[in-house]
This record gives structure tokens, C-alpha cells and sequence, in this order.
């Protein structure tokens, strides 16, 4: 709906006129002449219509600049040229700036705000403002981009053996396995600059910091450090040098030096709830930690502090989930959140106020996926989202709607592991082009190619691994 105040305007620009010209001769120029019986008409049509275009060359110069790039959510992949994107804009643009500067080798075309170019760097989600000026108005408006950093490597590990490094091929998804390193794996996270392999172990309670080898991708051990309590899920902030611990009674925050890897414990915020069952995730931003407590049925929202980064004590919500969820994902885009119901063998979803961080249940689960649903990821496009069902040994695949982050089921549904399978992890690349998932009971990589366009998979053989396998995860590189 357009502002009202607007409407105001119009409607005195119209009283003017009419001052200005009751002596001169009547020229009725039809419906867009303001003295003719049908101008009004014409106005309440403009001013309810949301087509981008006027129905009389007066209305134009009343309405805002409008600058449209048909999403607030731009998905780049290093390395490969983009697209011209081209805006619509609803004036001539004379000059366009944006704040910050985007990324390295893309571009901002000055005069049309057309983005092309060739990324050069990785990057996560980014939140850009694109100033855009004609001949009379002006606009800002807000624009995500994230570059998606050249994939590299998988890491696989399990609780009873060593982490397995493989090295991805380009063009098939194929792993071509590198040196292993002691494991003892309960669950991994690769850090925001692809440099650093961070693990905990349930059985010996502690955090350990690995260093990747740009090039062939084996594991060095920096360091480890004793997790506080029973270590059960890690997550790095996106942009700021941290790593948040979920414990069993509480989140530790550790401070990470990007050139040595070490982790330095800095806080401890207590739970009120074992948290033996519980995950935590950042949404891509950086002001949120969302904490799932699979015993208590909820989720818990934590602001974080924008300049320390630290958790600010209590959270700012608890909103109920279905019985024991498992599992849980932030989209790409930031806007949702999606929950694995392992009783239910579906997905909850949950929309994210990008404002407050407050999560408003979307009452449309997901179709049934299979049996077992245990692990989900969203492909780093934000187009597709995947889930190992492991009774039933099939990968469930959905599509998803950017507007609501609404899932629907992609055909066909599901995509078998092979029998005697049970899989368990599942990870993409980093661009979203393959997808692996670990299989438990074969003792092996399954190895899957995304088809772009509609998010089927094409199964491309599998790789040996670690014995009983479980947590997966990618890293890219940057030049």
C-alpha cells in the first residue's frame, strides 16, 4: 500500500492547479487531465496499483524511486562470472554507490546499478546498502550478498575412529582420500575462513583445534583444550573471531586467533536445562544463537552483543517445537529455521523476524520424508534442503519457497542410499554442487551430484571411510 501522505500531496497539487487554471479554456485531454471528470478515478487507480507503471505522466514525479533487483538475497560462487544483473528502476538512474564496497571483482555499474564481474574471494552472507539516485529523488536500499568460497575438501569423522581428509574433483564431486588423523569424534565445525577443522569428543570432554592444509587438505593439531562439561555441539560466528561451545549445562565462548588457530576460553553462560540432547546454531548475521532443547522440547533464542559477541544472559524467547527434535538448520537467506522430528519423520518450520530474532512457528510441517529422519542441511544457495532418513536408508529432498521458507517436496521424494547403508551425517560442498552423506553401516562416502535447476540427485558412487561413521563437513578455499 502506498503512503498516505502521498495521497495528500496529489490531492493538493490537484487543488493548486485547479486555482491556478479556473480562468483559462477548458482542454479536456481525457482521464489524465486533472480537470476532467474522470481524473479522479484515474488517481485512486494509480495510487492502488503496484505494477511499476503510471497511468498519467503526472503521477510519476509523486511516487518514491524504486530500485528492484527481484530479491534482497544475491548468491555469487568464487571464481565464476556473474550474470549482468540488471535492476528495475522505475527513473533513469544517474548515479549508484554502494556501502560498503562490494566484494572484490564484483562490480556496481555506476550509472545503471547493474552488478557484474568475477568474484575473487569467498565471503559469507553480507548485508550491502545500495544508494541509487535520478534526476530528482533518491534510494537506499538493503542487499545481502555471500560468495561462495571454492570447495576443497570433506572431512569425515566418527566416535570410534580417526578423521578421515578427502579432496573434492571439480567437476564430479569424486573424493580422493588424503592423510587421517586421531578422531574420537562426537561432532566438527570448519571456521568462517576455511583454515581451521574444530572438533569435540564426547568420551574425552574436550575442544580440539585442527589446522587444514590449503592444498592437500591434511589435518595438524593446534591444540586442545579441556570443553568445560560434556561437549555436545559447536558453532563459529560468522564474522567475529569466536566459537561458542554447548555444553552439557551451559555455552562457553572461546576466543580464536585466525593466525595460530588457538582457542581461548573468555565466558560461561549457565543453562537451566541438561543439554545432552541440544544443538546450537548462528544465524548467518551474527546477532542471534538459537539453542534446541531436544528434553525440553523448545528452542531458545540468545541475543548476541554486537560488539563483544558474547551471549547476553537469559534469552530473549522459548518457543515450543514438537516432540524431541534432533536436529536443526538456519536457511542461507537468514530467514528460517528448519527442525528435524525424528518421531514424526517431517520438518518443523520456522520463520526468523530478521529484526528481533524472534521465531514465529509456520504451522505447515514438511510431507513425511522416510523413516529415521536424522540429519538436514540447506544447500548454501538457499534453493534446496536435504535429510537422511536412516531406517528407511533414503535421502529426502525439498524445495523451498523463498518468500516463507515454506518446503516442498522435490520428485522424485526421496533418493535410496543402498541397502545395509544407514545413513547418518550429510554435508554439501561449499557452492552447493554435491552433496555427501556418511554411511554408518557400509562404513563408507556416498557421493551425490546437485542438479542446478531442480535439486535432484544423480548418485556418483561412493568413497571407504572411517569405520561407523557420523558427522560430515566441507571446507573451500580462498586464492
Amino acid at each position: 500500500m502506498k503512503n498516505q501522505f502521498y495521497v495528500v500531496k496529489l490531492f493538493f497539487s490537484f487543488f493548486l492547479w485547479f486555482l491556478n487554471h479556473q480562468c483559462a479554456p477548458t482542454k479536456l485531454n481525457g482521464p489524465c487531465d486533472p480537470k476532467s471528470e474522470s481524473f479522479l478515478l484515474s488517481a485512486l487507480l494509480e495510487f492502488g496499483s503496484t505494477d511499476e507503471t503510471y497511468l498519467c505522466p503526472i503521477f510519476s514525479g509523486l511516487n518514491p524511486l524504486r530500485v528492484d533487483y527481484g530479491t534482497d538475497f544475491l548468491v555469487f560462487r568464487q571464481g565464476e562470472p556473474i550474470v549482468n544483473l540488471n535492476p528495475y528502476t522505475s527513473e533513469p538512474i544517474e548515479h549508484c554507490e554502494s556501502t560498503p564496497a562490494l566484494p572484490q571483482g564484483v562490480n556496481l555499474n555506476e550509472s545503471t546499478c547493474a552488478i557484474s564481474g568475477i568474484p575473487i574471494v569467498g565471503m559469507n552472507s553480507t548485508k550491502y546498502f545500495i544508494f541509487a539516485k535520478s534526476r530528482s529523488k533518491q534510494t537506499t536500499i538493503p542487499l545481502v550478498i555471500k560468495s561462495l568460497f571454492a570447495s576443497k575438501f570433506v572431512f569425515v569423522g566418527s566416535e570410534l575412529g580417526p578423521i578421515n581428509s578427502y579432496t573434492i574433483n571439480q567437476t564430479s564431486g569424486a573424493l580422493n582420500a588424503g592423510a587421517n588423523i586421531a578422531g574420537g569424534v562426537t561432532e566438527m565445525e570448519i571456521s568462517p575462513n576455511q583454515k581451521y577443522l574444530t572438533i569435540t569428543s564426547f568420551s574425552t570432554n574436550t575442544i580440539t583445534q585442527l589446522s587444514i592444509n590449503p592444498t592437500n587438505g591434511n589435518l595438524t593439531l593446534v591444540g586442545s583444550l579441556p570443553s568445560g562439561g560434556t561437549p555436545i555441539s559447536i558453532a563459529y560466528h560468522p564474522t567475529k573471531e569466536l566459537l561458542y561451545l554447548r555444553n552439557d549445562f551451559s555455552i562457553t565462548t572461546f576466543s580464536v586467533d585466525l593466525s595460530s588457530g588457538d582457542l581461548n576460553l573468555i565466558d560461561s553462560l549457565p543453562m537451566s536445562y541438561t543439554g545432552l540432547k541440544s544443538k546450537i546454531e548462528v544465524e548467518p548475521f551474527g546477532n542471534y544463537l538459537y539453542s534446541i532443547n531436544s528434553n525440553g522440547n523448545m528452542i531458545d533464542t540468545y541475543r548476541v552483543d554486537p560488539i563483544s559477541g558474547l551471549l547476553n544472559g537469559n534469552p530473549i524467547q522459548s518457543i515450543s517445537t514438537v516432540y524431541k527434535p534432533n536436529e536443526f538448520v538456519n536457511s542461507a537467506t537468514g530467514k528460517s529455521i528448519y527442525t528435524v522430528n525424528s518421531l514424526d519423520n517431517n520438518v518443523s518450520i520456522f520463520q526468523i523476524d530478521t529484526s528481533s530474532g524472534i521465531l514465529n512457528t509456520y504451522y505447515l510441517p514438511s510431507p513425511t520424508t522416510g523413516v529415521g529422519l536424522n540429519s538436514i542441511v540447506g544447500d548454501p544457495t538457499g534453493r534446496f534442503v536435504y535429510g537422511t532418513n536412516t531406517d528407511s536408508e533414503t535421502v529426502a529432498k525439498f524445495g523451498t519457497n523463498p518468500v516463507n521458507g515454506d518446503l516442498y517436496s522435490l520428485l522424485p521424494f526421496t533418493t535410496s542410499t543402498g541397502a545395509l547403508t544407514r545413513p547418518m551425517g550429510i554435508a554439501t560442498d561449499t557452492q552447493g554442487r554435491f552433496l555427501y552423506i556418511t554411511n554408518f553401516q557400509a562404513n563408507n562416502v556416498g557421493i551425490y551430484l546437485i542438479n542446478q535447476n531442480d535439486g535432484s540427485l544423480i548418485p556418483n558412487g561412493t568413497v571407504g571411510s572411517t569405520n561407523f561413521p557420523t558427522d560430515i563437513v566441507t571446507a573451500g578455499v580462498n586464492p
